[in-house]
């Protein structure tokens, strides 16, 4: 495989680099037949705003339509957009929905295109290199025309196959992670999308910045747009008159804001009081101990900022039943074998205000009694955990867990690069070997057989449970080191 960069202008079926492709003296078909990948594009903007970017580039009408766009620097960077329009160039403005922060007259900007029907994906066509001019002709066309700027791969296999095998890899791998436990649905805010909370008066949405999520990879953000807007859980908990519930969620009221954590009866139509608030800038466990009213078959929780103009954000959301033993495992989890531990985060000390309580004053302790309990893998719930004492604490579960897949060249992941790579070349060997690729290159077969053996022992290690343990880069590799 090689890599490069378009240095001018090309077009849908042309693309121009008189840096790599330039040779003196190149033949006209020497990379007949080789695939062309466009991964990106890459400028800087000479305007923007909330919801448009002026780029410095000359695509048609609409041309990156769908395609994602990236600010890796300057103004507004740390985010990414769809694209959902772009006009003619020179200068070709990009519309997304909305830029969060408002992008500027300097934005490093990154385009990714659209991945629907592989538009980014040719082949050189026969007699395709013009060396003396540093341009490559190939097809079928893709989405946009070939800028400068734009980094490509040509390579001897279709790039799909090798997103497979990269994607394989990843598959097979896992991670210690942990989550909570809880009777609601994405209750650390970690699904994709909002579908589990739905806003009233306030828009909810998923957000990444460090300085806004407790755990894991994003928080659960609620912009107010009326007093005590709020985000509920989408679906309702079904609850037993009498019943003793245990409610707690980690907060966090930027500016003059107040976060209110509600649990609602949804048969009385009525707060279960009381409901605590906290407007601390600093993460904060609000919680409450509930004993559910005469009539109320039915609860939903409230995530809700009292303030008309309330910014709060949300993580770590658990429900649970003080009788209740057994829970379903967390939907994150694939097998109970996978299960490492089962323990809470006791509450820390209390105040400032009455039932809110200090984070980080407390260690990890494991639960007395925990087993799980295989129950049928065809119902909608095949598995469960026991739990004995039944918690009434910040419960979690820490488990092996696979690392996601990667659905577009603007997505990354912490998954060790040389496994990743030694583990693609062994999906590749096995694909070769069972005739999935025809009439395979004799350099593809030479250089996979010659990599073999040192990729073998890369991912054997890989794939033992290490728990993340260090890595260390030794001549291109990493050693695993066991706990």
């Amino acid at each position: 495989m090689a890599i490069g960069s378009s240095t001018a202008l090309g077009t849908l079926l042309t693309l121009i680099d008189t840096r790599d492709l330039g040779y003196a003296d190149a033949d006209v078909n020497l990379l007949d037949g080789v695939y062309v990948y466009w991964h990106r594009t890459r400028g800087t903007s000479t305007a923007g705003d909330g919801t448009t970017l002026t780029t410095d580039k000359d695509w048609g009408v609409n041309e990156l339509a769908d395609s994602t766009i990236k600010i890796v620097g300057s103004t507004g960077s740390g985010q990414s957009q769809i694209i959902l329009s772009n006009t003619a160039g020179p200068n070709s403005v990009i519309t997304v929905a909305a830029f969060s922060p408002a992008a500027g007259a300097d934005s490093e900007y990154e385009i990714y295109p659209d991945d629907v029907d592989l538009k980014r994906t040719a082949r050189v066509d026969a007699g395709g290199l013009a060396a003396a001019s540093g341009t490559l002709t190939f097809s079928p066309a893709v989405s946009a025309v070939i800028e400068s700027q734009s980094d490509y791969s040509l390579g001897l296999l279709h790039f799909k196959l090798l997103i497979e095998a990269i994607n394989w890899a990843l598959s097979q791998m896992r991670y210690l992670a942990i989550g909570p436990l809880s009777l609601l649905a994405d209750p650390d805010m970690e699904t994709s999308g909002i579908g589990s909370w739905t806003g009233s008066n306030a828009t909810p949405s998923k957000v990444t910045a460090a300085a806004r999520v407790w755990g894991g990879l994003q928080a659960l953000f609620v912009d107010n747009s009326g007093a005590n807007g709020y985000a509920k859980s989408a679906v309702a908990v079904p609850v037993n008159e009498g019943e003793l519930v245990f409610l707690s969620a980690i907060a966090q009221a930027v500016g003059a804001s107040t976060a209110k954590l509600v649990l609602y009866d949804l048969d009385n139509l009525a707060e279960i009081s009381p409901s605590p608030t906290g407007d601390e800038e600093r993460h904060i466990e609000l919680r409450y101990e509930y004993t559910i009213p005469i009539g109320c078959e039915e609860v939903e929780v409230r995530l809700q900022g009292v303030e008309a103009g309330a910014d709060t954000y949300w993580d770590d959301v658990i429900l649970l039943g003080a009788n209740r033993k057994r829970h379903p495992l967390p939907a994150w989890i694939e097998v109970p074998e996978d299960i490492v531990s089962v323990g809470s985060f006791p509450s820390g000390s209390g105040g400032p205000d009455a039932y809110t309580f200090k984070l980080e004053e407390t260690n990890w302790r494991e639960w007395p009694y925990w087993r799980p309990e295989r129950r049928d893998i065809r119902a909608s719930q095949p598995f469960h955990l026991l739990l004995d004492p039944a918690p009434i604490e910040r419960m979690y579960v820490i488990a092996w867990r696979r690392f996601p897949a990667l659905t577009g060249d603007a997505d990354t992941t912490v998954a060790d690069e040389t496994a990743v790579l030694a583990g693609a070349r062994v999906y590749l060997r096995k694909q070769l070997a069972e005739g999935a690729v025809l009439n395979p290159d004799p350099v593809i077969l030479a250089g996979l057989l010659a990599t073999q053996a040192e990729d073998e022992r890369a991912w054997d290690k890989a794939t033992e449970r290490t728990g993340g343990a260090p890595v260390t880069r030794i001549r291109g590799l990493r050693k695993f080191k066991k706990r």
